[in-house]
């Protein structure tokens, strides 16, 4: 919970990237999101919030390697790929 969005409140997660991002040694770091509200007991955010709020920043670090989603079932149940495969 101390790294997930919450309604409306992109800022642990956003700290969160930001203190992963300075201090683990990687090349890239994926953000994972789960891609639907029954993939996850917490933590789903809406793909406009991704795109609008989320990605702008996180795109910004060197070591952004792109969007991971929990899982490919509840992918192909909300096309949340597709509806943010153009902002990544």
């Amino acid at each position: 919970p101390q790294c997930e969005y919450r309604l409306n409140s992109t800022s642990n997660l956003i700290s969160s990237w930001n203190q992963w991002t300075t201090s683990i040694n990687a090349g890239k770091i994926l953000m994972g999101l789960p891609a639907s509200p029954a993939a996850a007991s917490s933590g789903y955010m809406p793909p406009h919030v991704l795109i609008s709020r989320v990605l702008p920043v996180i795109k910004n670090s060197a070591k952004y390697g792109g969007v991971m989603l929990w899982n490919r079932y509840y992918d192909e149940q909300t096309s949340y790929s597709a509806s943010i495969a153009p902002s990544l």
